[in-house]
């Protein structure tokens, strides 16, 4: 019952002001793997199998969702979709995405990609005493993480921009990560509506801050490859 509140309190907000030419422009913003993840994790879940994103009709089904979600009718124009992502040069797999990202995604209409190298750390910490760790205890051998850099806050910069320059007036989101909050309240301030596009129940917390939410998972048979 909450949740139905929720999204009809959501629903009653007004729509932003129209553009010049009648329209309203919506722009798609994507935290890769923090999508992925999820996704993933969504999909052994419900059905143990991980469909995969067709990357070419993905963000104009976004738009359409939106625009159900929000309740604009069909007023909605496709602005662009930014996609923040990073790899591991050192990892295989990574590389294949990377290679992924240059060769199809970046090709995609409207498709802006920011790739940032993961930046290797070759220590680490122990969380009780701080001390820090460069090898195994038992095997020696050492002890290598990679952390990812910049995405989030590339993000949230982004997110703020479009917001502030009027050229979104829809903002849909492909995260669930919180430290994106004050992005989301800085883009609503600005007079847009945000969407949250997760896979519910997760990113829930997330979702409620938004204007509306749209289930990704349900639109499996229509965005799928």
């Amino acid at each position: 019952m909450q949740a139905v509140a929720d999204r009809r309190a959501r629903r009653s907000r007004p729509a932003p002001p129209a553009g010049r030419d009648g329209r309203l422009r919506a722009g798609v913003f994507v935290d890769y793997w923090n999508f992925t993840l999820a996704h993933r994790r969504t999909s052994h879940d419900r059905r143990g199998d991980v469909w995969q994103v067709d990357w070419t009709r993905f963000p104009a089904w976004l738009v359409e969702q939106a625009e159900v979600e929000l309740d604009l009718g069909s007023a909605l124009e496709y602005a662009g979709t930014t996609v923040f992502t990073s790899y591991n040069p050192d990892n295989p797999n990574s590389v294949r995405h990377k290679n992924w990202v240059d060769g199809f995604l970046r090709r995609q209409r409207q498709m802006r990609v920011f790739m940032y190298q993961q930046q290797r750390q070759d220590a680490t910490r122990c969380a009780n005493c701080g001390e820090e760790v460069d090898a195994c205890p038992k095997c020696d051998a050492p002890l290598v993480s990679y952390q990812e850099k910049r995405v989030d806050t590339g993000l949230a910069v982004r997110v703020a921009e479009a917001a502030r320059d009027g050229t979104q007036d829809v903002i849909i989101l492909l995260t669930a990560d919180m430290d994106l909050i004050e992005a989301v309240e800085s883009a609503r301030r600005a007079g847009c509506r945000v969407v949250q596009a997760a896979f519910p129940p997760g990113g829930s917390g997330f979702g409620r801050l938004c204007d509306a939410v749209i289930d990704i998972d349900a639109g499996r048979g229509e965005i799928s490859r």
